[in-house]
């Protein structure tokens, strides 16, 4: 059981070239972790297939501290940026804070950020992060269905299935001016 990992990041790509960014870079998990390596090749190659080739790339180790150096180094590399798409919403946060304290840029204006997980904080005032959510309940049904028809069925083959996530849309990123649905409560993004 998994998130849609390759299409979160491909919809991210979407959603911030339909907002009108131009310089692109991604602050990625460990560079061995499987999930933020398909999360990078998704990003990256959509991005080459529209035409954007010279994306930044650097490494947070998931942790605050650890994207913190990372969007320093992103933000010191005299490359232009206007976006930057993070594995993890708290990477995110680190991200945001150094962009705002440090360099003293504003977001969405001059640089937009996008995260993944939909975790509480991200719709906190301090944050307001605009993130691809991976829907923890819907991850768990899923694995419980799975369960079950192991149970009833032993000789079974495992499955492996991806449960459909939405981009939340929130503050930290400029609107494109399409393909903006509320629901609820929530406004979401759909190419």
């Amino acid at each position: 059981m998994r998130g849609e990992n390759h299409r979160a990041a491909e919809q991210v790509a979407q959603f911030l070239i339909a907002g009108g960014h131009k310089h692109f870079a991604f602050i990625g998990g460990n560079k061995d972790s499987n999930i933020s390596q398909i999360r990078e090749d998704a990003f990256i190659n959509y991005l080459k297939t529209m035409g954007f080739d010279d994306i930044q790339v650097a490494y947070g180790d998931y942790s605050f501290q650890g994207a913190s150096v990372a969007a320093r180094e992103i933000l010191q590399a005299g490359k232009p940026v206007d976006a930057i798409f993070c594995a993890s919403d708290y990477m995110a946060f680190a991200a945001m804070d150094v962009v705002k304290r440090e360099f003293g840029l504003k977001i969405p204006e001059d640089v937009s950020i996008v995260g993944v997980d939909d975790v509480p904080e991200a719709s906190h005032s301090a944050y307001d992060l605009t993130t691809y959510s991976q829907p923890a309940g819907s991850l768990a049904e899923e694995a419980i269905k799975i369960i079950d028809q192991q149970i009833a069925n032993p000789g079974r083959r495992a499955q492996r299935r991806e449960v459909r996530g939405e981009l939340i849309l929130r503050g930290s990123a400029r609107m494109p001016d399409n393909s903006i649905f509320t629901i609820g409560d929530k406004k979401i993004w759909h190419s």
